[in-house]
């Protein structure tokens, strides 16, 4: 029987005391706008201490000799230097300049999109986001093999680590596209951090300003028991089982042993549609067979059908059957929500004409932002690594924004949280550190 992790309280661990010197601070501004500009990278060039701006624009370094130069960095601003000659210049004022740039058909300006974390002085291998804070993966600068865990405030400020090892863990997800990929971090149905090992999964506790790795369970029994659960709503759990044809959604009540059947999602063109990792070819509006692609080695994605907890219901999303379907904290089913903004014309035998899931853009992804409470679904043309976000109104089944993803080379992890986008990419420039970026929409 399934049972329920339960968070631990922890002892704050003391930070160590700083040494003394001169304290060098101040803030950094829109030089237009005159606003705070929070999460802007501020490098020291005698010790390469680095640190980003807070919510306010702010930043401090302690022990800093002068004179001392400034290197002050944002993306969608242009850099600057700053010579600080002595304390008597403080606190120091940096006004930077947005750098307007045209990608495709979006705009994006400083006030747009931000940094966060420190420079380049961390290597973000995996992150995930919950109650305000980053749970990140990530080793330093030139230290491969130093890996830790590492805790952030939502705007980049680190405030815990800890050395961790043997991280990640292989394991195939059955709606995912990739092939066994390397976890890392995983967020389960209740919305808590698993941190994934070789071996074991480990929940990560939050308590203020610490963590701390709890109730290690064999990686195994994770991925058979904990994984297929995808959410729970007032002490009732929702778990799936997928194949190549079917998605089976189940709901069971804390304490009880049966399971009860709530939903059947099935593909009715069979599983030859999900064949990894190839992208079926399309030309003038046709499909190309994909069957004559499929060998003895293929993989294959099991039906997905996403679940969203809110706070008083559960919403399954059958893009097979076309609509939304609601349910209460017992598992009823209370409303029925048609959807086709996932859909696209394809033509057969060049006459006839049926309607299908559009296969060469729409991933099948569904991002719930749980701030505030915005389902969007996930675009990438051809899968090309450029995403689009669509908003889905759950009442009426219809797409009402869209937010183009800047087309930055190696985008991966997209989450949203409390009305911004954040996802990690591949800097073009050495070290080639992955960075953490946040848009907001």
């Amino acid at each position: 029987m399934l049972t329920i992790i339960v968070l631990a309280m922890l002892i704050p661990i003391l930070a160590p005391a700083q040494d003394k010197g001169i304290k060098l601070f101040g803030y950094v501004f829109d030089s237009d706008t005159k606003t705070p500009i929070p999460g802007a990278t501020v490098l020291v060039d005698q010790n390469q201490a680095g640190m980003s701006t807070n919510e306010e624009g702010y930043f401090s370094f302690s022990n800093i000799k002068t004179p001392a130069l400034l290197y002050v960095s944002c993306v969608g601003y242009e850099s600057k230097q700053l010579l600080v000659q002595s304390a008597d210049s403080l606190p120091v004022k940096v006004h930077l300049k947005a750098e307007i740039r045209k990608i495709g058909e979006v705009t994006i300006t400083g006030e747009k999109i931000s940094k966060l974390v420190r420079g380049d002085t961390l290597n973000i291998v995996d992150y995930e986001i919950s109650n305000d804070r980053i749970i990140m993966v990530a080793n330093p600068y030139k230290h491969l093999d130093d890996q830790q865990l590492y805790l952030a405030t939502i705007t980049g400020d680190i405030l815990n680590s800890e050395k961790i090892s043997l991280a990640g863990a292989k394991i195939d997800i059955p709606e995912s596209i990739d092939v066994l990929s390397t976890v890392y971090l995983f967020k389960d149905f209740n919305r808590n951090i698993q941190l994934l090992t070789r071996d074991s999964a480990y929940q990560i506790a939050v308590n203020q300003d610490t963590l701390k790795r709890l109730y290690p369970i064999d990686i195994y029994r994770f991925t058979s028991v904990l994984l297929p659960v995808k959410a729970i709503l007032n002490g009732r759990l929702f778990s799936q089982k997928s194949t190549l044809y079917t998605n089976e959604t189940f709901c069971i009540k804390k304490g009880e042993e049966t399971y009860r059947h709530i939903k059947t999602v099935n593909d009715p063109y069979g599983s030859y549609r999900y064949v990894r990792p190839i992208a079926f070819a399309e030309r003038n509006g046709v499909l190309s067979d994909p069957t004559k692609y499929i060998s003895p080695n293929s993989y294959e994605r099991f039906v997905g059908a996403p679940v969203v907890r809110r706070a008083d219901d559960v919403l399954i999303l059958d893009f097979f059957g076309n609509n939304i379907e609601f349910f209460n904290s017992d598992g009823v089913s209370v409303k029925t929500v048609p959807i086709s903004f996932h859909l696209k014309d394809y033509t057969e035998l060049l006459v006839l004409k049926r309607r299908d899931i559009d296969q060469n853009n729409f991933t099948q992804q569904i991002l719930y932002d749980e701030k505030a409470n915005r389902i969007w679904s996930l675009w990438s043309p051809h899968y090309s690594g450029h995403y689009t976000l669509k908003e889905i109104d759950p009442d009426t089944g219809t797409i009402i924004t869209t937010i183009e993803i800047p087309d930055y080379p190696y985008v991966k992890k997209i989450r949203v949280y409390n009305n911004q986008v954040y996802f990690l990419y591949t800097e073009k420039k050495p070290p080639y550190n992955r960075s953490l970026f946040r848009m907001g929409i």
